[in-house]
């Protein structure tokens, strides 16, 4: 919910729905659930509301989350049932790992990429664009152990290929 709120107040272009279907349902008591967020994210430091209660997101999350909520650009990686979700912008790729309704974001570089193929097994890759389409590769374990198939899928995950 915090991400939901967060992508409101910024006027969020877009949210992916896999983090919208993981949260509660906000239509039972949504004044009393808006209240909760918005306190919690001023606890964490997330947001600054005024005496009028007016609230605003502070820069350097707004700034961090921007690939998030308005790039339109994503690709996701399946890794057996791990999956990975790139939010990618400007040559930023912020990586969204959803686990129990929880959902943590990173910022991640080409490394933390090819660390995540490293494992051996088959990955299936997706990119979607708002603008251009859709795309899917599929990468068997054996491919992935070639590095230039290997360069190939991070350029994919990263929006580049």
């Amino acid at each position: 919910m915090e991400l939901y709120f967060l992508g409101k107040l910024l006027g969020a272009r877009y949210i992916d729905y896999g983090y919208i279907a993981a949260m509660p349902d906000i239509t039972k008591r949504p004044a009393i659930r808006e209240q909760e967020t918005m306190e919690l994210l001023e606890d964490e430091g997330l947001i600054e509301t005024d005496f009028s209660g007016d609230a605003e997101v502070m820069p350097e999350v707004a700034g961090f989350l921007h690939p998030v909520l308005f790039s339109g650009r994503e690709a996701r990686l399946r890794i057996g049932e791990a999956v990975h979700t790139f939010h990618l912008e400007d040559g930023r790729v912020v990586e969204g790992t959803l686990d129990g309704g929880a959902i943590a974001f990173h910022e991640v570089s080409d490394q933390d990429i090819y660390a995540l193929l490293a494992g051996g097994d088959a990955a299936v890759i997706q990119l979607a664009d708002v603008r251009t389409g859709y795309s899917r590769k599929e990468y068997g374990e054996d491919e992935l152990l070639d590095a230039k198939a290997c360069a190939q899928a991070v350029a994919l995950l990263k929006g580049a290929a």
